[in-house]
């Protein structure tokens, strides 16, 4: 298990803050449907990079308060996210480019600059996770200043697919692989071959199919895509039997166990979207309905479950009633889908969505 700083996340003035970023978020993702605006990227960076990006480093420096890297990205995070809105790319490219050095410069600190533990069969694999998460989160800003460099000023390469607001959900996989290594941090399987290989292959394949699955969206290539969505939904569907069996018993298993099903779910749809994307007349109908589903289920539902199991963990276990607040958490994101067909669920997500985050992050929990 993770050996976090006692007073990790501990002061309520950064949990207030983290928790008022995630709750903007969530509320910009709706904002298209009061004022016919599109507020995608506000509602993608504050959760995928702002709040996201700000807990893997806090996780990384792993002090008792954030400390230069965590806080500086916390604040030109803010600042990239609010200038891409506003389309002043200048400003969003020097952002991105001195994200990617703090970056970086904590990776290459805390892990050394060439990943060696990814291809150790022996090293343990939720800092697997975490070293592949860091470094996918580096990754990610660099491209990103080449992607708005290419689309805005020079025009090196044209792919439909690669546009801004496509490319910058890609900022959702530091999270992603973040949440695996706190989940795996609870895993105590025996150390016999099998177990030790499947941990592994389990690795590899989400890390290798996440990235080809992004590359074959780029290029279109509609097979390949529905083979690799596939691929990652029967590798989560895989690991539940064995995270029931050797995870330990505790809330924080409970909350992981359905941030996974909420990952299940967002394969499938996943899939579906992209079937449908071949079918104009209904595309046409569901298509942006189900993409926001997609992104609804994977960002606020299997994302936030990692993140509240690592702001929360010298907290657990919670003085809540688990099972009532999960169930009252699908409600929620589920109620935003809705929302897309039946604009006045949009109400009860919202208010549905603040109130969750009072139970998770309330002092009295």
């Amino acid at each position: 298990m993770l050996e976090l700083n006692g007073h990790f996340f501990r002061n309520r003035k950064i949990r207030l803050l983290f928790c008022l970023i995630v709750a903007a978020g969530y509320i910009f993702g709706f904002m298209d449907l009061v004022f016919h605006n599109d507020f995608e990227r506000l509602h993608i960076f504050l959760f995928n990079l702002t709040a996201g990006g700000s807990v893997v480093l806090y996780l990384t420096e792993n002090r008792d308060f954030p400390g230069f890297h965590s806080s500086a990205f916390l604040f030109i995070s803010i600042a990239y996210s609010i200038s891409a809105y506003f389309h002043v790319y200048p400003a969003s490219i020097a952002c991105s480019i001195v994200l990617f050095i703090i970056v970086e410069s904590l990776r290459i600190r805390t892990f050394g600059f060439f990943p060696w533990i990814f291809f150790d069969t022996g090293g343990d694999v939720s800092r697997k996770f975490h070293q592949a998460s860091v470094l996918c989160l580096s990754i990610s800003l660099l491209l990103s200043s080449l992607v708005i460099l290419n689309n805005e000023y020079f025009l090196w390469f044209y792919l439909e697919k690669l546009n801004l607001n496509v490319f910058f959900l890609g900022y959702s996989f530091p999270i992603s692989l973040i949440t695996m290594s706190a989940m795996f941090s609870f895993v105590a399987c025996p150390k016999r071959p099998f177990f030790i290989l499947f941990t592994h292959l389990f690795f590899w394949t989400v890390n290798l199919g996440v990235v080809l699955f992004f590359v074959f969206i780029l290029l279109q290539m509609f097979v390949f895509e529905v083979a690799a969505a596939s691929i990652l939904s029967a590798a989560v569907l895989s690991i539940f039997p064995f995270y029931i069996r050797f995870s330990a018993g505790s809330q924080q298993k409970r909350f992981l166990l359905s941030g996974m099903t909420f990952l299940l779910f967002t394969g499938i749809t996943g899939i579906v979207y992209l079937i449908i994307g071949t079918m104009p007349l209904y595309y046409s109908e569901y298509g942006r309905v189900l993409l926001r589903t997609h992104a609804y289920l994977s960002l606020y539902g299997w994302n936030l479950s990692g993140l509240i199991i690592i702001i929360r963990w010298n907290d657990f276990p919670l003085r809540i009633n688990s099972k009532a607040v999960i169930l009252f958490h699908w409600a929620v994101i589920l109620s935003a889908s809705i929302s897309r067909l039946f604009e006045p669920a949009m109400a009860f997500s919202m208010a549905g969505f603040l109130f969750l985050l009072s139970l998770l992050f309330s002092e009295k929990q």
